[in-house]
């Protein structure tokens, strides 16, 4: 088997760079896999850089709750309407930065179009990560 990074389709993969999903049977919380995607150092970092903007996204959603319960001193459940009503919104969002910074490679997000993550997920395994 080739050992080229299945993100960008050019480069070496580093073996201790390969992205991990985590699986598990839908209908068996026990029943768990991992499947590791072989990835280059570029795309590791364009990867990395892209989960420290996303992830700072929430850190602001965090800020905005503090400030929301604090400052304008707002009652705990208009805090979890709104938060709720924008976990949806967050998690495209979230989406589009991974995609953006990915470019012109696949992003994180893509790795469901790997082949033996489809026959996986085919086989009804369901991915444990959330964006």
């Amino acid at each position: 088997m080739e050992n080229i990074c299945w993100f960008c389709e050019s480069n070496d993969a580093a073996e201790e760079k390969a992205y991990e999903v985590n699986l598990k049977m839908h209908n068996d919380r026990k029943d768990k896999i991992a499947v590791n995607i072989q990835r280059c150092e570029e795309c590791a970092e364009k990867h990395k850089k892209a989960d420290i903007l996303s992830n700072s996204m929430y850190i602001l959603e965090l800020i905005l709750v503090a400030i929301a319960y604090f400052v304008f001193k707002l009652e705990w459940i208009y805090i979890a309407i709104g938060y709720f009503a924008l976990i949806r919104p967050m998690s495209g969002l979230s989406k589009k930065i991974r995609e953006k910074v990915s470019g012109p490679y696949k992003s994180v997000c893509d790795v469901s179009k790997h082949p033996v993550v489809k026959d996986k997920l085919e086989e009804g395994y369901v991915e444990t990560r959330r964006f």
